[in-house]
């Protein structure tokens, strides 16, 4: 797993809950890459994505989760014996709030 960014800043709120649970915690990324490889008996699988902007801000452990991002792209492929796939894909902008996504 590689990851690369010009501009990166991240809080967090520690709770003192095990795993720090329920700790509000939020980030932004400007310009980041991530990529990614792994291989094992069963396959080898490859995925990278690029992103111009990215900001999440929630409370770990639960739903309560917003994320808005774009543009970016990505790209990925598997290999497996039972299955070969590739995917690629490109948006302006996507959004969450809880469970949902746009």
């Amino acid at each position: 797993f590689a990851e690369a960014h010009v501009a990166h800043a991240e809080a967090s709120v520690k709770t003192g809950l095990p795993g720090n649970l329920f700790a509000p915690n939020a980030s932004a990324t400007g310009l980041g890459a991530s990529a990614s490889a792994s291989a094992s008996a069963l396959g080898v699988n490859a995925q990278a994505k690029a992103t111009v902007a990215e900001a999440q801000a929630g409370i770990k452990g639960t739903p309560l989760q917003v994320t808005a991002s774009g543009p970016s792209a990505g790209a990925g492929a598997s290999f497996r014996p039972d299955d070969v796939s590739a995917s690629v894909g490109a948006s302006w902008a996507e959004a969450t709030a809880g469970p949902l996504g746009i």
